[in-house]
């Protein structure tokens, strides 16, 4: 079993529904090295022979992903049901952070405090900007956005997305903005439904905390 890194924001589509696709910039074989027959890249091996790119894919069909995101454990010792440290997660507070200062960046959590956990149910290879408007749609983003009365379609605020993420950073020196249109792994996943319930209870225990810390800082107040 494998990690997956998210934001907050899109653990919260993935938990809302809103994303089942995630887009990875192709590290290895170089981009440089591919052989594109229609659809089908093909890229060789360090002794020259040639195989369809997605043997190279860091996951596979089939594969079971457990996603890393920004946690932290109760500063003040809480535990679960299990004996276990309380676990708490920053996509859940975006608009009320109580444990502001505790919180730990995602490439640091362990298996043990993951929530939750996505079935890859294909990969395959493609130009970033070959991306449709109804796959961006399943990347997560929200559409009705609109600057000036111009009302941004999906793929826009993909692309949007996709530079706040990766538009200043060189991987291998490489350029991966949506300008340099790289070639991306495109995964699609569903959640695993065995991890539904665990995350549902976790989230609910995070809620129950959030409201019990606002009536211990109400009742400090008065």
């Amino acid at each position: 079993m494998k990690p997956i890194l998210f934001t907050g924001k899109m653990v919260n589509a993935i938990l809302e529904g809103r994303k089942t696709q995630t887009r990875r910039v192709i590290k290895k074989p170089e981009p440089h090295t591919f052989d594109l027959d229609g659809k089908q890249a093909y890229a060789p091996d360090p002794y020259g022979d040639w195989h369809k790119v997605e043997e190279f894919a860091p996951y596979r069909k089939g594969e079971t992903l457990w996603v890393r995101e920004t946690w932290c454990q109760d500063a003040r010792g809480g535990k679960e049901e299990n004996g276990e440290d309380a676990v708490y997660y920053r996509a859940d507070m975006i608009s009320n952070d109580i444990w502001k200062g505790y919180w730990k960046p995602s490439i640091f959590m362990p298996k043990w405090a993951c929530r939750l956990f996505l079935n890859v149910e294909s990969v395959h290879v493609e130009r970033l900007q070959d991306i449709s408007e109804s796959d961006s749609l399943a990347e997560g983003v929200k559409i009705g956005s609109m600057i000036n009365g111009h009302v941004f379609t999906a793929k826009e605020l993909f692309q949007g997305l996709w530079d706040s993420i990766n538009g200043k950073q060189k991987k291998n020196k490489q350029d991966v903005s949506w300008k340099a249109n790289p070639y991306v792994w495109v995964i699609k996943f569903s959640v695993n439904k065995e991890s539904t319930a665990w995350q549902l209870k976790k989230q609910l225990a995070g809620m129950n905390n959030k409201i019990d810390n606002l009536r211990v800082n109400n009742d400090a107040k008065k």
